[in-house]
């Protein structure tokens, strides 16, 4: 679905760029009833797709939350408005956790949606999506972590590598030089 997806179908700068912004764009938070914020908010109106097209936004979900059996059919009772929510919690809270640099623990913002009032009272359910978004976040927060790891241990071994052959190095000389 569009640039975001990291499909070669946009530039790639394009992709790294919606990250970047991710990285520093607020939560996605209603002020009182979220199904009564979407629904009636013009930009994202329920007549503005049709059946299949809604279906394929509900199964690009599903698809970014490793299908998970118990919000599926949730999810496939959800409106264009709602799917629209979700789907975009998702991929900002995933973008968010993959341009995580140092700082505050990007997984916050994550719990600030679980932690939601509005969320929680949410009569279809969207807490319990939520929480499926936020397992993925976490998975791939996991991933993130473990590729900085994995780059800090190359970079460790490699210097390692170099200061021994260095100390080799000098080692060689200094029995070059004793010898008569």
């Amino acid at each position: 679905m569009g640039f975001t997806s990291g499909t070669s179908l946009w530039p790639r700068e394009w992709y790294e760029g919606v990250k970047e912004i991710a990285a520093k764009s607020p939560l996605l938070k209603a002020r009182e009833h979220l199904r009564s914020e979407l629904q009636y908010n013009s930009a994202i109106r329920n007549e503005a797709v049709s059946g299949s097209e809604l279906q394929e936004i509900r199964n690009q979900i599903l698809s970014d939350i490793d299908n998970p059996s118990d919000v599926a059919p949730i999810i496939n009772k959800l409106s264009f408005a709602q799917c629209t929510f979700l789907l975009s919690v998702c991929r900002l809270e995933t973008f968010r956790v993959q341009s995580y640099v140092n700082g505050s623990c990007p997984l916050l913002s994550i719990f600030q949606y679980l932690e939601d009032s509005i969320i929680q009272k949410d009569k279809d359910d969207m807490w319990k999506c939520i929480l499926s978004v936020s397992d993925k976040v976490f998975k791939v927060f996991l991933d993130v972590i473990s590729n900085k790891v994995m780059l800090l241990l190359n970079a460790l071994s490699r210097l390692i590598v170099i200061k021994y052959m260095s100390l080799f190095s000098l080692l060689l000389a200094s029995k070059q030089t004793q010898r008569p």
